[in-house]
């Protein structure tokens, strides 16, 4: 391959950005020098390891802002903690058509909660997913935001819990973004 040099001003090659802007920078850097197929595993996400405090409580709200840049691609992990072992926790995500999802599961029970329609592509959105087990309910919320981050409009959706469903019982790490399962490494977005 060859090298050159450049200053990047705008590097960005987003559809909804501005456009690319390189400015060539004289220098020789030698070449052809020889070179190796390096798969680039693309998206960001942050990973926290599972502890105690962490655990879901009997009721609880999980909250979130995110930008949505390539809603309906695939599903895309927003925030997620279930056990490794039995798939037993929480989990916000956008599903396969980009609409905003949440799940609470245990014991075999799950509850899904969907929000149509699609979430707009470059907006910001606020996800909150709330549970209570007393009263046996749980809430998905999707609110657009303005710029600035204040409130435009919600949508949102309720269903009922299963009986017995803890998510309490969903032990493991956190994460945030990028990857639909904790073990999927391949469907980095």
């Amino acid at each position: 391959y060859r090298v050159r040099l450049v200053r990047i001003h705008q590097g960005d090659s987003h559809p909804l950005a501005p456009a690319v802007q390189l400015q060539p920078i004289e220098l020789d850097l030698g070449g052809p020098h020889p070179a190796r197929v390096q798969p680039i595993r693309t998206g960001s996400y942050a990973l926290v390891d599972d502890h105690p405090a962490l655990d879901a409580p009997a009721a609880g709200r999980l909250q979130l802002d995110f930008l949505a840049t390539r809603p309906g691609r695939r599903p895309q992990t927003l925030w997620v903690r279930r056990d490794p072992g039995t798939g037993a926790g929480v989990e916000l995500y956008l599903d396969a058509d980009g609409c905003l999802c949440g799940e609470l599961e245990a014991a075999g029970q799950r509850c899904r909660l969907r929000l149509p329609p699609r979430v707009a592509a470059g907006g910001w959105h606020r996800a909150t997913l709330t549970w209570n087990r007393a009263d046996g309910r749980a809430r998905l919320e999707l609110t657009r935001l303005h710029p600035g981050l204040d409130a435009a409009r919600a949508d949102d959706c309720e269903a009922r819990l299963p009986t017995g469903l803890d998510p309490a019982a969903g032990r493991g790490p956190i994460l945030f973004a990028a990857r639909r399962r904790l073990d999927d490494a391949a469907d980095v977005e």
